[in-house]
């Protein structure tokens, strides 16, 4: 699939949002504050990948290790996410780690993109803007 460019849209207490419209549906990702680059990028790219096409191997960065090492933020982000819930435009995934470790939060992704039959498991690559 195409990368996709998303504009950041708000903040939440834990989380900023970045959002594109994709034939009339959101893209949303929410990414947790610790995990985002500073200053907060105005854009990001984000693939998305069925996970049959990507190594199962991932991996990911933790609290801790950006604490010790800020420019850890720069590096993307991989993220295996589960399918979660059918909802009128998107279907909504969770990351597979638990709260206090994920790098993402929730991502709504439009059914367009997706098809009628949503993958029970996607791979999530986002990229900052350079």
């Amino acid at each position: 699939m195409d990368k996709m460019f998303c504009k950041y849209d708000k903040e939440t207490e834990t989380m900023y949002r970045w959002k594109t419209i994709v034939d009339n549906a959101p893209l949303e990702i929410y990414i947790n504050k610790w995990r985002v680059p500073n200053p907060c990028p105005s854009y990001i790219y984000v693939e998305i990948i069925d996970l049959p096409e990507h190594p199962q191997s991932i991996n990911y960065l933790y609290q801790e290790e950006i604490l010790a090492s800020p420019e850890l933020c720069k590096n993307s982000i991989v993220a295996r996410v589960t399918f979660n819930e059918d909802r009128t435009l998107t279907f909504k995934y969770k990351t597979d780690l638990n709260d206090d470790v994920r790098e993402t939060g929730d991502l709504f992704i439009p059914k367009t993109l997706l098809g009628t039959l949503p993958p029970k498991r996607l791979v999530i690559v986002i990229n900052w803007e350079k």
